[in-house]
């Protein structure tokens, strides 16, 4: 995607083993376009965005087209419905240049909004509950489900005053009526779940994704993959730092504070499948040296531990213990497309 400056950003890519496929995923910087990517790496998992085989950077441009073909594709899907129901040619003409216009204004306006970032006003009343606004609305263009875990709870003490508004009104409460208490209640709240995901959140994240259900999770201004499968809710690692992590590719949403588990691409224990890699490239011919055992997963619960600010202990407990612990290429030079 161009940037304001029309400068065009380059993203590393990791390739890994997801369901039976290999696919790529797009990773990200400290100051990544995280809503852009968290939409490129949805389609990439459902094979809906192509990236050519072994690639190991692709460029912003190569993910425009990628994401205005797909758009394209899903308003003309739903708009050709309409037009079973006309006879007039004329009309049918006059509608097919409306839905182009269309499509190119939510090329240059919603498209750019992925990289500049997005504004997401979520309600503190249930996991799939946001304000509508042109950010839902890139969401719903490409029919992707958004969940969020910062839901108030019926046994908390500000639940009366949270459970039907948005963070927006949250804020204007805190400003208005300084010193109250609904704004103390409310602040209270805000600050023993800083982590935006509440006990109650986690488990209406559990209720409601469906199994299989793939989706983007939107917690601290940070936009995510994650999928429910075998009953387990895994969130996508696309962090610069597990691009050369083979073994890691998800890491398990089943704790509020943030002490979470790594696992492998084939959601098992990373060391198993470290072993099954290594296996099968010294069956192949390939000399290998082994990284150290965890490093990954040391660095996460390091890093976790630092940024945790709620109360509380984890649940799901017994979850945990289910996973013991240079060729051309569109003119671009080397694996990048």
């Amino acid at each position: 995607m161009m940037t304001d400056a029309g400068t065009v950003t380059r993203h590393r890519v990791k390739w890994m083993d997801y369901r039976g496929k290999h696919v790529p995923v797009c990773l990200q910087d400290e100051n990544g376009p995280c809503p852009l990517l968290a939409i490129v790496n949805y389609l990439l998992l459902i094979g809906k965005l192509i990236i050519p085989e072994n690639a190991r950077q692709v460029n912003s441009t190569h993910l425009h087209k990628g994401l205005s073909k797909y758009l394209t594709e899903i308003v003309l899907k739903k708009k050709e419905k309409e037009f079973e129901r006309i006879e007039d040619e004329a009309i049918i003409a006059g509608k097919r240049q409306e839905i182009n216009e269309l499509i190119e204004q939510y090329k240059v306006e919603v498209l750019p909004k992925l990289v500049n970032g997005l504004d997401v006003n979520l309600i503190f009343g249930g996991v799939n509950q946001f304000a509508f606004n042109r950010a839902i609305e890139i969401f719903d263009l490409f029919e992707i489900n958004l969940y969020h875990g910062w839901v108030v709870g019926p046994d908390d003490v500000a639940f009366s005053l949270l459970n039907d508004i948005s963070y927006d009104e949250a804020i204007e409460v805190l400003i208005e009526k300084k010193g109250e208490v609904s704004a103390d209640l409310i602040q209270e709240f805000m600050d023993v779940h800083a982590s935006q995901l509440t006990t109650q959140g986690l488990m209406k994240l559990y209720d409601t994704l469906e199994e299989g259900e793939l989706c983007i999770f939107f917690r601290n201004n940070h936009f995510s993959n994650i999928l429910k499968l075998n009953g387990m809710i895994y969130l996508l690692l696309t962090g610069e730092a597990y691009e050369y992590e083979p073994s890691v590719a998800w890491e398990i949403l089943n704790d509020v504070t943030g002490a979470t588990e790594m696992v492998s691409p084939e959601f098992g224990d990373p060391g198993e499948y470290q072993d099954k890699l290594l296996a099968m490239q010294l069956a192949q011919g390939y000399h290998v040296r082994r990284p150290p055992d965890g490093t990954a997963g040391r660095k996460k619960k390091q890093k976790n531990k630092k940024k945790g600010k709620t109360k509380g202990k984890g649940f799901f407990n017994k979850f945990k213990t289910a996973t013991s612990s240079s060729k051309n290429i569109n003119g671009v030079s080397g694996s990048e497309v």
